[in-house]
């Protein structure tokens, strides 16, 4: 007969799930896709700002303001 793996009493089993054995698993992965995201969300008010002192230096130098 095949004998069946009983806990005995006294002996206390722990184990880890698997994202805390490796603290930083997709951390790389994470920063670039997160700095992408803030950064892409950036440009487009830099692109407004830049559109306005654009206009504004090129009215500025015709004499138009």
């Amino acid at each position: 007969m095949a004998s069946v793996a009983i806990p005995e009493r006294g002996i206390i089993t722990y184990s880890l799930s698997s994202n805390r054995q490796n603290v930083l698993a997709g951390a790389a992965h994470a920063a670039v896709f997160n700095t992408w995201r803030r950064f892409a969300g950036q440009v487009l008010f830099g692109r407004r700002r830049l559109w306005r002192l654009t206009m504004l230096w090129s009215g500025l130098t015709r004499g138009k303001l």
